[in-house]
């Protein structure tokens, strides 16, 4: 593909990202390829590189030309430097296009070459974090540990695949695969690690269900949960039931899951999945599941809705949609969740509160919020169980849990668990 025409698609995607903010960009490129078929599979992985660079970087970008940088998906240049910027960003060493046509691109073109400004940035601009994101995260990190969490969430995520063990092992992964390269993961014995960005939904081991997508932190999020066989699981948050399967996996179907979700539409893909996994796992409407189990769960899993700030490696749009008003607005849905699901425990049952986010107020400032609503739930210190499972994590200072990008590349979670 010729560089006027791919930093002139670009352009044109970033805009119509940036006017429809509201979806996922990853489906808004997933559908404007769709309705170009002129592409080839080249030319769109040029144009998605170019893409994600602009979105993970858009504040130093925008410092380069502006000295200032929008905390949202609007930029404070016009569209074409920011695109051009990423495109230098990429390919320092890249010669000057062939413009053939005098059009906003190669004007853009030519103002950037003349504006190079020498700079050094603040460090939210740099890390191309919004500024209030920033402050949060200086009350909870040091310095050296902030800089390297931020860092990683600027980085490409890879695919993380969890071998099914109801239809396989790891081996027979691995050898189905010979055109792949793949290893295992860096944290759990059923996790693996694909290099490159292949779609593995076409393959036989995923069609098959030996296979599921999940992040190798998402992973290691149902194993602390422990699960047994004859448990009465609850996945309240349960979405399209990637832990559900895990938790049906890790004990081999013979513990009760049942599933359940406040948007009942989000559980038909459990079910599909379930079937061609062979998980056992109940999905329940929610209002059944609050009229018929009450004080009756073994566990209550709450993989909460949240601002998914420890995803940014995978979905860089969030952190440009992203406000302290709609932190402040899951803090309270979180809360109204937790209200709603305590009651479900058992007198000895436990509570597991997860999410992937990075700020305090979604983690931290909850697991205070409950020991001070619920004076009856215990603290259960996860570094007692980190070691029970052999599991290569550092012991946390206080009872919870916070799994950083940086430390095992994966995506950013934390794990509080009550008893």
């Amino acid at each position: 593909m010729n560089i006027p025409l791919l930093l002139t698609l670009v352009t044109e995607l970033y805009q119509q990202a940036s006017k429809e903010s509201s979806q996922p960009a990853d489906q808004i490129v997933h559908y404007y390829f769709k309705q170009r078929h002129f592409l080839g599979k080249r030319d769109r992985r040029a144009i998605s590189e170019l893409f994600w660079h602009v979105m993970r970087h858009k504040s130093r970008l925008e410092w380069h030309s502006a000295e200032v940088a929008s905390p949202t998906m609007s930029t404070t240049i016009p569209v074409e430097e920011l695109v051009i910027w990423a495109y230098r960003d990429l390919y320092p060493t890249s010669p000057a296009p062939d413009f053939r046509k005098e059009d906003a691109i190669s004007q853009a073109w030519r103002h950037t070459e003349k504006n190079k400004m020498e700079k050094n940035p603040p460090d939210p601009v740099t890390y191309s974090l919004p500024e209030w994101m920033w402050t949060e995260l200086e009350e909870i990190f040091d310095h050296e540990t902030l800089h390297a969490t931020a860092t990683s969430l600027l980085k490409p995520a890879g695919i993380h695949l969890r071998v099914n063990t109801l239809k396989a092992k790891v081996k027979d992964v691995i050898q189905a695969c010979p055109e792949y390269t793949i290893r295992k993961g860096n944290l759990l014995p059923e996790a693996l690690r694909m290099q490159g960005n292949p779609d593995i939904r076409h393959h036989r081991i995923f069609r098959q269900g030996w296979v599921e997508i999940q992040d190798e932190g998402s992973q290691l999020i149902t194993r602390l949960i422990q699960p047994q066989a004859g448990d009465c699981i609850l996945d309240a948050c349960a979405g399209a039931g990637g832990k559900s399967l895990h938790l049906a996996a890790l004990t081999q179907n013979q513990a009760r899951i049942i599933a359940t979700d406040k948007y009942p539409e989000r559980l038909m893909e459990l079910m599909h999945r379930a079937a061609r996994t062979e998980a056992r796992i109940q999905v329940m409407d929610q209002k059944e599941v609050f009229k018929t189990l009450q004080g009756k769960a073994d566990i209550v899993f709450l993989d909460v809705p949240c601002s998914g700030s420890g995803t940014f490696r995978r979905r860089p749009d969030l952190k440009w949609n992203l406000t302290p008003g709609i932190i402040q607005n899951y803090v309270e849905m979180q809360r109204k969740i937790l209200e709603e699901n305590i009651p479900l425990m058992k007198p000895g049952g436990r509570l597991i509160y997860a999410t992937c986010s990075i700020l305090p107020e979604e983690n931290e400032g909850q697991m205070e919020y409950i020991m001070k609503t619920w004076p009856h739930l215990n603290p259960v210190p996860i570094s007692d169980m980190i070691q029970d499972l052999d599991l290569p994590l550092k012991p946390s200072k206080t009872p919870w849990l916070r799994i950083s990008p940086q430390d095992f590349d994966t995506d950013g979670y934390f794990v509080g668990i009550m008893k």
